[in-house]
């Protein structure tokens, strides 16, 4: 079965102007063109580890929802553009016609999702994780599965009760000002009620504390990180954001580390595609002529590439250090499994900034080659 992102069109997973926008990764910083990006990350980085900078966890929820309280009124909606609150379950009905995937989740936020939100007005972004329907329980365990990731849990424990129990689950992680910025929402504002399961993203002091040997080994790399930055300039960066960011992205399957010679590979292949779904000899000569452009760059400045891809190299261990010892300490008391397979949470975010284990990186592109896969068939 498809995962919910998966199933919903192109067209309305774009993310909305308000509210939580797209997390970049710390080792994304080493490949923009940005003078102080990789010593902001770096710093990120070390305040994490030290426990001073605040950490959420990332919940893989089924689809995202914005929520509106205003006076003795509230309403709910798709976090997608141009989607408008609704106040009454005829409102969603109607708006969402069409889009029961949409809809039913929606419905089944507006009847349940006042009786836990924080006294007074406010706007509020969460995921949708479940309703009573979508869960299952074997082993002594009761769990669901709201779209990559299988979250399971003892049932006899007091989050297992609150699970198996509420019509609704979710995750609510950020109030939105009047500008739309988010903020993180406290565990200790939200109401408690049965009938609303909230799965806590906020991480403990007691769950992050990491063991020696992870905080040795990232600081061994933020050092070595450190030293290669400070004379390292960013103009030869310039235009090639996009295509640096797929090409690291795409090693992550092939297991290479990023170099300067895998780079013009992928850059080759990446121009030679743009080349033939092109059909005149006028259109194909100015994308050779692009492709020619961007090799040419490289070369010339190939030996501020193959440094700023071992920053990248370094940053990346440092974050896999961190997140990989945080998911053992702060998984919030949860399993999880991918496909069947043993994996971690989706990861931990902390200013503006993602942490995704390496256990997970790998098992979610793996699922979602697998789904690709199936897709190509149906």
């Amino acid at each position: 079965m498809f995962g919910f992102k998966q199933f919903i069109p192109l067209n309305e997973q774009k993310t909305a102007a308000r509210g939580v926008q797209h997390l970049p990764h710390p080792a994304e910083s080493a490949l923009a063109a940005r003078k102080g990006a990789v010593g902001s990350a770096l710093s990120n980085i070390s305040s994490v580890i030290s426990g001073r900078a605040p950490l959420t966890r990332k919940i893989d929820d089924r689809m995202s929802f914005q929520v509106i309280k205003k006076g003795d009124k509230v309403g709910v909606k798709y976090k997608g553009p141009g989607a408008q609150y609704n106040f009454s379950l005829d409102d969603i009905k109607k708006q969402y016609a069409n889009k029961p995937y949409v809809a039913g989740p929606l419905m089944n936020i507006l009847k349940h999702v006042h009786k836990v939100l924080p006294k007074g007005e406010g706007e509020y972004q969460g995921g949708y994780l479940s309703s009573l329907e979508d869960r299952k329980e074997e082993d002594g365990h009761i769990s669901h599965t709201p779209n990559t990731i299988k979250y399971s849990v003892p049932k006899n424990s007091p989050e297992g009760k609150k699970l198996a129990r509420a019509p609704l689950s979710i995750a609510l992680h950020s109030r939105l000002d009047a500008s739309g910025r988010a903020t993180p929402v406290e565990a200790d504002e939200l109401q408690e009620h049965p009938d609303v399961h909230v799965m806590s993203h906020v991480v403990s002091d007691n769950e992050r504390k990491l063991s020696p040997e992870a905080k040795k080994k990232a600081a061994e790399h933020i050092a070595a990180a450190k030293k290669l930055a400070k004379n390292n300039p960013t103009d030869h960066l310039e235009g090639h954001n996009e295509t640096l960011l797929r090409y690291t992205n795409s090693t992550i399957d092939t297991g290479e580390k990023p170099s300067v010679k895998g780079y013009k590979r992928f850059l080759q292949k990446y121009h030679q595609k743009r080349i033939d779904s092109v059909k005149t000899e006028k259109a194909k000569a100015q994308k050779s002529a692009e492709m020619q452009a961007a090799l040419n760059h490289v070369d010339e400045h190939m030996g501020k590439f193959d440094n700023s891809f071992e920053i990248h190299h370094h940053i990346q261990k440092a974050t896999y250090a961190v997140a990989d010892a945080l998911s053992r300490t702060a998984s919030g008391g949860y399993k999880h499994s991918i496909g069947g397979q043993e994996s971690t949470g989706e990861g931990f975010v902390s200013k503006g900034m993602k942490f995704v284990p390496r256990a997970f990186t790998v098992a979610n592109r793996k699922r979602s080659a697998q789904l690709k896969a199936q897709k190509s068939v149906i």
